[in-house]
């Protein structure tokens, strides 16, 4: 991948690569959330998922670092909008073909009643790397 991107960046070209993990919403909320990644469906994650819980520090980044602003995602989600979320993470479909049931039901009646009936915000921090390409 570097070497592609050396090839076709200009010189002193930009490159970023980022992704987001975890959401966190309220400390109740983040707590059952955490409990359904970790211990529900923990073991379906492929393992490439490490790469984004370690924010890409195990990959190598050979380009001159610039320090970049903390940027964040938000979304105003209800709780069904929030489970149907839950719903698009691979280690639950990788859940949902193995056991032939939906991890989701787990938690679902717990989650709404934390959630309650308003809408709440959810919100994902962005990591990133941001460097500078030298030829």
């Amino acid at each position: 991948f570097y070497r592609a991107v050396r090839t076709v960046a200009h010189p002193r070209a930009l490159l970023a690569i980022w992704g987001y993990g975890i959401n966190h919403i309220e400390p109740g909320l983040d707590e059952l959330v955490l409990h359904f990644y970790n211990d529900l469906v923990g073991t379906y994650w492929p393992p490439e998922r490490k790469l984004i819980e370690s924010e890409y520090d195990e990959i190598p980044f050979p380009f001159e670092r610039i320090p970049g602003p903390e940027i964040e995602m938000s979304k105003c989600m209800t709780s069904a909008d929030f489970l149907g979320y839950l719903g698009t993470w691979s280690a639950v479909a990788r859940y949902r073909a193995a056991q032939q049931s939906d991890p989701i039901t787990l938690i679902a009646d717990e989650l709404r009643s934390r959630w309650g009936d308003a809408p709440r915000k959810v919100y994902w921090r962005f990591f990133y790397r941001l460097g500078r390409v030298h030829s």
